[in-house]
């Protein structure tokens, strides 16, 4: 990346030191498949692959991404328009109604490390590695 685009991450490293933040893949910020409308959770079990969904039209494809209070999922498995499996399990047993993010969908994590591995080629291109992990509900 050029400069300007590793000082913002540079930036974003430093104030991650400070606790949680929002992450999400910015490559791919809406779902692949035609989903629409305003989704609630039907049924969700803690530790299940399965979330079943309310209030969808349409379906969601393989690889998008889920948002469900501050966890972050994606899709592996496209059962029925109002059922998905999930990756990661589910990490809690929500309650019907909880809303369901499908575009820019986020997730709360924290750094892994306060380590970061960064480099400057002869172009001026930098690179920047960094480990993040998801802060997991208590």
């Amino acid at each position: 990346m050029v400069r300007a685009d590793a000082e913002a991450v540079i930036a974003f490293l430093l104030a991650a030191q400070r606790g949680t933040f929002f992450f999400q893949d910015y490559a791919n910020p809406t779902q692949r498949g035609t989903v629409t409308g305003t989704l609630t959770v039907s049924s969700a079990t803690a530790n299940s692959t399965t979330l079943g969904i309310s209030g969808a039209t349409g379906t969601f494809a393989l690889g998008d991404w889920l948002q469900i209070s501050t966890s972050l999922y994606k899709v592996v498995q496209v059962n029925s328009s109002s059922s998905v499996d999930l990756f990661p399990v589910l990490r809690s047993s929500y309650a019907a109604g909880t809303s369901i993010v499908y575009s820019n969908a986020k997730g709360l994590f924290r750094l892994g490390t306060n380590q970061t591995e960064w480099s400057i080629e002869l172009a001026g291109i930098y690179g920047v590695a960094f480990l993040i992990v998801e802060e997991l509900p208590q």
